[in-house]
């Protein structure tokens, strides 16, 4: 759902691109570990470590993409005609771009 919702993005595309394609070949890098541990004849604690350890950060990770996800699909400062929306839609673009 994250990467369809950056689709929508109308600001920090290019970033928010960038982070929806690197968090993919993080979860594909979890695959292979996953998959290595599955098929091993004998216990392969390197890699279920690997797999284990990166799952929990990768989602931290995506759980704050979402939330960017949820202001940036809705907002866009030249949706408004008020200059205070504009100036706190521009805050909130910064302080998300940081997040990212």
């Amino acid at each position: 759902a994250v990467g369809r919702d950056v689709v929508s993005f109308r600001r920090n595309t290019q970033v928010s691109y960038m982070f929806v394609e690197r968090a993919r070949d993080l979860v594909n890098a979890i695959n292979k570990y996953i998959e290595k541990v599955e098929n091993s004849c004998d216990p392969d604690w390197d890699s279920f470590m690997k797999f284990v350890m990166a799952i929990e950060p990768l989602e931290d990770i995506l759980f704050k993409l979402l939330a960017v996800t949820e202001d940036e699909k809705e907002g866009y400062f030249s949706s408004t005609q008020s200059v205070i929306k504009c100036i706190i839609s521009v805050e909130i673009w910064a302080k998300n771009r940081d997040e990212l």
